[in-house]
């Protein structure tokens, strides 16, 4: 595809092939290319509100039932300030999200590589115009079974209130990254290396992703205020430093204590769960961080951590 041809954002969802199931057909995965922005995309920030999106980032733990993440999800999308969900560790509960199509809300569902990270929107906001996923770093032989490969998820949409483009990356980090007994440094562990190439390989798409509003959705299964603190090389502070911004970072971690429990580390503070902004969108303008909150009630161990933004 190249970058300065607008044809792949004309397609639209009646015209995009669908699955058995109803769900919108996704491709497999590819080599991330460089799209530049569209010059319509460019103008200058409005000086009001083009309208709002509330963007969700849930870790729905991977061993509970579709009907359990269905339920949950029906519990989301009945939010009217929810508009966005990027989902981790979904990776055998692809039949949670067809039923959805009949609340309005479609999802991509990538059946290969990135099937843990589903993408679900609100289609009386957003209207699909494309997707891909990469490969951030192969799996490997660990001590008891193959670690998995990881991946981002990208989808374009269209804003329908301003008629922009709304890029969402969603991913997921390696665990056991963090030294528990260091909070904010690495292990010595294969994990943490390839965390480190992660971070660095999705920040190449923080610079090159189409869509005026970029926000990205993550487990980065590190302490994002332990990890803020002590910076360490190849962390997400450093490797999407000017690039991307965590919604903790502007709107304030003191009035969450934790978005995930891990009895493993002693610890009951632990914030893994993030929103990001790109840098781009927020230096011109065009994405503003409103608010944000940890939600109560569901049945993971992560919380989902609701974002809103403004849109100009």
């Amino acid at each position: 595809m190249a970058a300065a041809d607008p044809a792949p954002y004309s397609l639209s969802v009646d015209t995009h092939p669908r699955d058995p199931d109803g769900l919108l057909a996704m491709p497999p995965p590819t080599p991330f290319a460089p799209v530049l922005l569209p010059t319509a995309e460019r103008v200058p920030a409005a000086p009001h509100p083009l309208g709002s999106l509330g963007v969700v980032t849930f870790n729905i733990h991977r061993g509970r039932s579709p009907e359990e993440i269905l339920a949950e999800a029906r519990r989301l999308a009945r939010r009217p300030d929810v508009d966005v969900i990027g989902w981790q560790e979904a990776f055998t509960h692809r039949a949670a999200f067809p039923p959805l199509l009949r609340d309005g809300w479609e999802t991509a569902y990538f059946d290969e590589g990135a099937r843990e990270l589903p993408v679900s929107w609100r289609t009386g906001a957003l209207e699909y115009v494309d997707s891909s996923q990469h490969l951030m770093h192969p799996g490997w032989p660990g001590r008891k079974r193959m670690k998995p490969a990881r991946y981002v998820a990208r989808v374009t949409l269209r804003h329908r209130a301003s008629g922009f483009l709304v890029t969402v990356l969603n991913t997921h980090l390696a665990p056991r990254t963090e030294d528990w007994e260091r909070p904010g440094h690495w292990r010595t562990t294969m994990s943490a290396e390839r965390a480190r190439e992660h971070l660095a390989r999705q920040a190449a798409m923080w610079r090159a992703v189409p869509g005026r509003y970029v926000v990205g959705t993550a487990d980065l299964n590190m302490d994002f205020r332990s990890e803020a603190a002590v910076r360490p090389p190849g962390g997400p502070s450093r490797a999407w430093s000017n690039l991307a911004v965590a919604n903790w970072a502007v709107l304030g971690a003191e009035q969450v204590l934790s978005t995930v429990t891990i009895p493993a580390t002693g610890r009951d503070d632990l914030v893994y769960d993030c929103v990001h902004a790109s840098a781009r969108s927020l230096a011109n303008g065009w994405l503003e961080f409103a608010s944000h909150e940890a939600l109560v009630g569901y049945g993971s161990d992560h919380a989902p951590v609701l974002v809103r933004f403004a849109l100009r």
